[in-house]
């Protein structure tokens, strides 16, 4: 399991998207995730799956 969690851990904190950001926003980018799953939906559900 924590072997699971490290290399989840490492995917996220080294994805491509990070360096599309600029210093001063990664802050701010990396809350929002780490809330994300904290978000209330207007119809009360999860978000819509992607297709």
């Amino acid at each position: 399991m924590r072997a699971r969690e490290l290399e989840l851990a490492t995917a996220v904190s080294c994805h491509p998207f990070w360096s599309t950001l600029e210093h001063g926003q990664l802050v701010s980018a990396r809350m929002a995730l780490k809330h994300a799953h904290e978000q209330e939906y207007p119809d009360g559900g999860a978000p819509a799956a992607a297709a």
